[in-house]
């Protein structure tokens, strides 16, 4: 039998998903940060089709960084766990900003994680805006 893990250890989860998916993004690293996805991954962001596995996501991480030049999102608000020790999920706000540092606009993330093979990958990630992005 698995032991449930705690609501700190899935926070401490969610916390080392984002920061890894941040730190990537944040200097272009899209062909590393697509291996935080599952194979069979979901995106969703605003303005485009639902993109499937690592290479729809990969799509989806180009057309963003077009446009986005970093990424900083917030500490969790919402974490748990959907089924234990496989799948989890965690919620949070951020901040987009463009290539000169200017504040883009604000908005929340939803991620589902997976655990795959012992690690923790993004299996679903599902975004908007809280306002209407002014670029």
């Amino acid at each position: 039998m698995t032991t449930k893990i705690s609501d700190a250890e899935v926070k401490a989860i969610a916390v080392d998903v984002v920061r890894k998916f941040t730190s990537l993004y944040n200097v272009g690293k899209l062909r590393q940060l697509v291996e935080l996805y599952t194979t069979d991954c979901k995106q969703m962001a605003p303005g485009n089709e639902v993109k499937h596995g690592r290479e729809g996501a990969m799509e989806g991480l180009v057309r963003m960084r077009k446009y986005v030049a970093s990424y900083h999102p917030h500490e969790p608000d919402r974490y748990g766990t959907i089924k234990n020790n496989e799948l989890y999920y965690a919620s949070a706000g951020f901040t987009c900003y463009n290539a000169d540092g200017e504040p883009l606009y604000p908005g929340k993330v939803v991620i589902l994680i997976k655990k795959v093979d012992g690690e923790y990958l993004i299996y679903t990630d599902c975004f908007n805006y809280n306002t209407t992005p002014t670029k």
